[in-house]
């Protein structure tokens, strides 16, 4: 499946709504300071990226991509919940 940029938007805010609005938190283990720094400039990243126009679909992409590494990295979600809210999902299984 190609994403459109429909699709990578649909993706940034549920990924956006599922990290920050709901306050999904880093696990004990990560340093308190350096996840809320990461998670404020994903955010960043991202309202940046809903904004552009759908000819830079192939950078909004790899923002995308860049914010779903960093948020797995630190445990925050889980490649399956990706799957889900790539596709605009709100709320992945098991949630």
């Amino acid at each position: 499946m190609t994403m459109t940029m429909q699709t990578i938007r649909d993706g940034l805010n549920a990924l956006k709504k599922y990290v920050v609005d709901e306050g999904r938190r880093a696990p004990s283990n990560a340093t308190v300071e350096g996840a809320r720094t990461q998670i404020l400039h994903l955010t960043w990243m991202i309202d940046e990226a809903l904004g552009w126009p759908d000819e830079s679909r192939e950078k909004a992409m790899r923002w995308l991509c860049f914010a779903q590494g960093v948020l797995w990295a630190n445990g925050i979600v889980t490649i399956d919940e990706m799957k889900v809210l790539n596709k605009g999902a709100v709320e992945p299984p098991d949630h």
